[in-house]
């Protein structure tokens, strides 16, 4: 168990034999370009709202594999290892993220959560000193962000294509807050969950209708410009398989650049006891909420043995 005591400043947080910190976001509001039906979203007419976000803490990095491994005892399931444990921990399911933060909770005795997408944007933003940059930290993506055109591996780390970068080389934004534009994509809670509530939900579509969609912010290392903006966002369908060991394509935490960032609620008690049940925002939905699908992986190794017993027997009967 461990102390935070509730002041306007940052936090830095000891989990295991690492350190990280959380910076303090005073609350406020910002204008959001949002369509309010699907009309709207075809024609990409997006009526201005203004969202109201209460005080909050969040990482000021995204989660390094440093951290996740001491959380979780060890196993790394980032992509590029070879980066280095300030890299972030990358190509992590929502179901991953649920076991971390859970085990995080356990161990500092604090309830962390992820932010939601109101939370995610405002902090991206610069919060109330906000500068009105297209990005985090600037309007110079190359000066605040990895991305498509200046993450290319050179070799160094054994990939082909783009790669994640050690947390902290770029420019921060107002708040001090780094790697909101590219590096990787982040995980947000459920889609219409934000501050505003089901207000995100285009008129006349149920929450219920959304309960499995989750929200993606800030664009990866292999992302475009447009996709790093403080104001983009992926509302995705979250993942029916649980490990983003499963092979599963899509949006299961197979992306080499999907990461997370962690945040704690300001104002209130932030001391729990690990065995307490979770309050109701920090829930996850349950894998037994979705329908259960084959392995495709196991799936097609079978066939694939199938297909050499076959063949096997093929070459015998024509020996004999």
């Amino acid at each position: 168990m461990m102390d935070l005591e509730l002041k306007k400043e940052n936090r830095e947080i000891i989990a295991g034999d690492v350190r990280f910190e959380m910076v303090y976001v005073e609350g406020g509001s910002f204008q959001r370009d949002l369509p309010r039906s699907w009309k709207q979203m075809a024609k990409k007419e997006h009526p201005v709202q203004e969202i109201n976000v209460p005080a909050f803490y969040i990482g000021k990095y995204p989660v390094t594999q440093g951290l996740w491994k001491a959380v979780m005892g060890g196993g790394n399931p980032s992509r590029n290892k070879k980066g280095g444990e300030r890299c972030p921990v990358e190509h992590v399911s929502f179901y991953d993220v649920k076991d971390f933060i859970k085990r995080l909770n356990a161990l500092t005795g604090l309830r962390f959560r992820l932010p939601n997408e109101d939370e995610w944007e405002f902090a991206a933003r610069g919060g109330q000193q906000s500068q009105g940059f297209k990005y985090s930290g600037g309007n110079d993506l190359a000066r605040v962000g990895w991305f498509c055109e200046n993450s290319l591996d050179d070799g160094a780390f054994g990939f082909s294509n783009n790669k994640s970068w050690p947390v902290g080389l770029k420019r921060p934004n107002e708040l001090g807050l780094c790697d909101m534009s590219g590096n990787v994509w982040e995980w947000c809670q459920n889609y219409g969950e934000g501050a505003a509530g089901a207000g995100h939900l285009p008129d006349g579509e149920p929450q219920s209708k959304w309960h499995r969609h989750v929200v993606l912010c800030g664009g990866g290392n292999g992302s475009v410009p447009e996709d790093c903006k403080v104001s983009s966002r992926l509302v995705v369908p979250l993942a029916k398989r649980r490990s983003s060991e499963s092979g599963e394509s899509g949006y299961a935490g197979t992306i080499a650049d999907l990461g997370f960032r962690l945040v704690l609620d300001a104002g209130a008690d932030f001391e729990c006891n690990a065995d307490s049940p979770m309050p109701a925002d920090l829930s996850f939905p349950e894998q037994d909420d979705y329908e259960p699908q084959g392995d495709t992986g196991k799936e097609n190794r079978k066939w694939i043995l199938a297909a050499l017993v076959l063949m096997m027997i093929f070459i015998l009967i024509g020996v004999l």
